[in-house]
């Protein structure tokens, strides 16, 4: 499976606390800078899959993980803004255009002329009524659980996947067709955790079906943060053996 990855190029600061307390002093720890968004999906090795990145404009962005909570919530801003590009790749004739975050975005009419398949992931609560057209014209439509009231007026033929901590659903056409679960791990840093999900899902529904992507990716991203999260402490704490 050959994927493109659009979306802005995000520049992520990383701070970890263990639950935040509004309109008191929460002490942190400062995890670094990375490059977030598709960043946190290109080391993924999953055989038959090729990722190819395409960015389109820059965003900052400052990201607060509560690590007692397994939740993080992030504050953004502009560098640059969509640079008006076709999205028309030559580079590699994907097989799948998987777009992120298209309520992040400037003139996203142009994905209207997107040829291969193409997914939407949203990251904010802009009202959907807005996307409507770019909905209809998609495969799939990623968004987390919490966001899923604003979709209640949105009438699609197109597979809704609704995901968070405990797993996932996919609704067509307002019915939930499938479901799979996972269970939370305590103490799990999840920043990233829905972008890694979209991929997962994208290539389980790419060489199988919807039903075994529903099921089954859940517990693979659960399982992947699990592997990254170890490798950090492993790389932090090497062993003098």
């Amino acid at each position: 499976m050959k994927l493109t990855l659009v979306g802005k190029r995000y520049l992520d600061t990383i701070y970890q606390i263990p639950s935040f307390v509004q309109n008191e002093t929460n002490p942190a720890i400062v995890l670094g800078k990375q490059y977030g968004g598709m960043h946190n999906v290109n080391t993924l090795k999953i055989k038959d899959l090729e990722i190819n990145l395409l960015p389109d404009g820059e965003k900052q962005a400052i990201i607060l993980e509560e690590r007692e909570k397994g939740v993080r919530s992030s504050i953004t801003w502009d560098e640059t803004p969509s640079f008006g590009r076709s999205f028309q790749d030559p580079r590699n004739n994907p097989d799948w255009f998987h777009v992120m975050y298209v309520d992040d975005m400037e003139n996203t009419e142009r994905l209207l002329d997107v040829k291969p398949k193409m997914s939407l992931d949203f990251c904010t609560t802009t009202p959907r009524e807005k996307f409507k057209d770019i909905i209809d014209a998609s495969e799939l439509v990623f968004d987390s659980r919490e966001r899923k009231h604003l979709y209640a007026n949105i009438k699609t033929t197109t597979p809704l996947v609704f995901h968070d901590k405990y797993g996932c659903e996919v609704i067509v056409e307002g019915t939930v067709e499938y479901e799979g679960q996972t269970k939370p791990i305590e103490d799990l840093l999840v920043n990233g955790a829905g972008d890694i999900f979209a991929v997962l899902f994208l290539h389980e529904y790419y060489t199988r079906s919807l039903h075994e992507a529903a099921l089954f990716t859940p517990a693979k991203t659960t399982s992947e943060l699990i592997r990254r999260q170890y490798e950090k402490v492993q790389h932090a704490h090497p062993s003098s053996g």
